[in-house]
């Protein structure tokens, strides 16, 4: 392993070389020069596939240049995307907009093992994006707020009984050279919050997805983290990286018969350096170390020490893909000795093969919070495939798959779904979507059993524009 990290310390002195020899240094402008184009990305047959949300009378912007994961960029409430702002919504009043109006009718049948008999529950919810979005001095503020209102068995409960999702991020330009982007994402469920389509979020558009979470909590489940990202622009296509974050999440049951609280912490430090070999392709070397523990239930604590590599591509206008591959160190309370070295990386796919057939394919191994409290490594693979039905209706299957790495017992999980949506006038979208989930417990914070979910409902959401990145 000495030599593995001798010669990933090799490498990164070769990307500081590469760096400080083949572009000039970036004094003190607004805006960086152009880099060389090198291979650009060959041209899509027939433009991106549009998603129910897509505009069909203007065309998207193209971004142009791959996608990096190094750069702290706000994320979008309630899916995990970049937020690239609501310059298209026509309600908006000064900095302050709003940016969807959502009605989502869930039936959902369940069958946990713990229960004696299956369990129906159907929900109405009414769901809005607020957003504030302000620029000053070359910086930006965002603050994001997803209320929702539910009605069940008759009986409404305002803010869907305690679910609430509020994000906060601030980008500030310190110098032309370093930037600091600061984020603050908060969630709190009583009912699980991502309906099936958001499994795993795509922006077609941008090349970005977010693997967010889909097994079923036995209880509440509140999470909160904060992270800070600074940039500093080596040189116009060396950029140096260091993000601390910290994140909070607790557990606690609803059931009268088995009480329990589970409290979880997660403090972070990432540091990486990325070099743009051309304008659409990229190469980063990075290290990060985490400190996770479980301080109440059963406690336990582990700390991972990550070294990794990645690339970047756009290989077209609407194709991006994304690697890292690293080794982990780990050492854990519940496997005593030594610690162990271990597989860290992924991988995502994203691209339209043209205007009718979308795809998006994400692997990860790492360490996360997916509705629960956790030390382990997981492993987690999702799949999409989109396909434009006409000019005003798109069908979306998916399928996904969780475990935690180690020896059992360990929890894991699996979903299916299938979507379809209707853009039946301007942007509005008519839904329905169905899902199968299945999961495996080790822990008292989620059930071990089966759940089929159906989603219908009515959706109003002007497209982004991935133009500004």
């Amino acid at each position: 392993m000495k030599s593995q990290r001798g010669a990933i310390t090799r490498t990164l002195g070769l990307l500081l070389l590469l760096g400080a020899t083949q572009a000039p240094v970036w004094a003190q402008q607004d805006t960086p020069p152009i880099l060389p184009q090198g291979d650009g990305p060959k041209p899509a047959a027939a433009g991106m596939v549009l998603g129910p949300n897509q505009s069909r009378d203007s065309g998207p912007t193209v971004p142009s240049g791959p996608v990096n994961p190094y750069s702290g960029e706000i994320k979008e409430a309630g899916t995990g995307l970049p937020f690239f702002g609501t310059s298209s919504t026509p309600l908006r009043w000064g900095d302050f907009s709003i940016g969807r109006f959502e009605y989502v009718g869930l039936h959902s049948d369940s069958n946990y093992s713990a229960a004696a008999t299956g369990t129906a529950t159907d929900i109405s919810m009414f769901r809005a994006g607020f957003i504030f979005d302000h620029y000053f001095w070359k910086s930006r503020l965002v603050l994001q707020y997803l209320p929702q209102l539910a009605i069940v068995d008759g009986q409404v409960h305002a803010n869907a009984s305690t679910n609430n999702t509020f994000n906060t991020g601030s980008k500030f330009v310190i110098t032309p050279r370093l930037s600091v982007t600061l984020q603050n994402a908060f969630l709190q469920t009583k009912q699980n919050q991502l309906v099936p389509e958001n499994y795993l979020a795509t922006g077609f558009e941008t090349g970005a997805v977010s693997q967010n979470n889909f097994l079923t909590s036995n209880g509440n489940y509140l999470s909160n983290t904060v992270s800070a990202a600074f940039q500093y622009d080596l040189t116009p296509r060396t950029s140096f990286s260091v993000t601390p974050s910290f994140g909070y999440a607790n557990t606690t049951s609803t059931s009268g018969t088995a009480q329990y609280s589970v409290d979880g912490q997660v403090y972070q430090m990432s540091m990486s350096l990325s070099h743009a070999l051309t304008a659409h392709r990229q190469v980063g070397i990075s290290e990060s170390f985490e400190y996770l523990r479980q301080t109440s239930g059963i406690q336990s604590y582990a700390r991972y020490s990550t070294t990794a590599v990645s690339y970047s591509e756009q290989i077209a206008p609407f194709w991006w893909i994304t690697g890292n591959v690293g080794t982990a160190h780990e050492i854990n309370s519940n496997q005593p000795g030594a610690g162990n070295w271990s597989f860290s990386g992924g991988a995502t796919l994203v691209g339209s093969l043209s205007r009718i057939l979308g795809v998006a394919l994400a692997y990860s191994r790492g360490t996360s919070f997916n509705n629960y409290v956790s030390t382990r490594l997981s492993d987690r693979i999702d799949a999409s495939l989109a396909l434009k039905l006409s000019s005003r209706m798109a069908w979306t299957n998916g399928f996904g798959y969780f475990r935690e790495a180690g020896t059992d017992p360990r929890a894991s999980g699996k979903y299916a779904m299938s979507q379809v949506a209707y853009q039946f006038y301007g942007n509005f979208s008519l839904f329905t979507a169905f899902a199968h989930t299945f999961q495996n417990s080790n822990t008292q914070q989620l059930p071990s059993g089966t759940q089929n979910t159906v989603e219908f409902g009515l959706n109003w959401r002007p497209p982004a524009n991935p133009g500004h990145r």
